[in-house]
């Protein structure tokens, strides 16, 4: 008897896969999507730039989401994708049956302000929040270029009153949590 390894089951809703590329070169740009059900929405699933994911039907009457780009040194995109028609909006269907969303991106010039919004540490700890790698992984990238760049860090803390503070202890990996505390003083 040949036991066969069960068929994985598809995620619900549809695949796409949010190609953002590099309008002059064409090449593909590391970024983030934001899917946000109108264009005034304040509220986004995020999703890794250049991989298959799996939307949801929108809640909205009109069926179409809202896509935003952010990809350090380009300029943020935002345009509109038709949940009912994608085929519209899509370049071309990929190998998984997903729909190939191709979004040209533009460099930012000499004088661009570039923000990074979503770095932001875990309450009470060394580590970032994983919503942070995307971003985090954009400026390396963006670093590497051998360009010249001004970076300015603005942050908070937590004061100087001691507290119990989560520490990396001997984990390597700065997005997730490790036992063991450390009395901050």
């Amino acid at each position: 008897v040949v036991k066969e390894d069960p068929v994985p089951a598809k995620p619900p809703g549809k695949a796409f896969f949010f190609k953002l590329v590099n309008e002059a070169t064409g090449n593909p740009v590391d970024g983030e999507i934001q899917v946000l059900e109108s264009a005034k929405a304040t509220e986004y699933i995020a999703y890794e730039s250049n991989k298959i994911v799996y939307l949801p039907a929108p809640k909205n009457t009109t069926g179409i989401y809202t896509l935003q780009t952010i990809a350090p040194g380009y300029k943020p995109s935002k345009r509109g994708l038709s949940y009912s028609d994608p085929a519209n909006s899509a370049a071309s269907k990929g190998s998984a049956d997903e729909y190939i969303i191709a979004i040209p991106l533009v460099r930012v010039k000499t004088g661009d302000y570039i923000e990074f919004n979503h770095v932001r540490f875990i309450a009470n700890s060394t580590l970032l929040q994983p919503e942070s790698r995307n971003e985090l992984r954009g400026l390396a990238s963006l670093m590497k270029e051998n360009l010249k760049y001004k970076v300015l860090i603005h942050g908070h803390c937590n004061g100087d009153e001691a507290r119990d503070v989560t520490v990396l202890g001997s984990s390597t990996d700065l997005f997730a949590t490790a036992p063991g505390n450390a009395r901050e003083h």
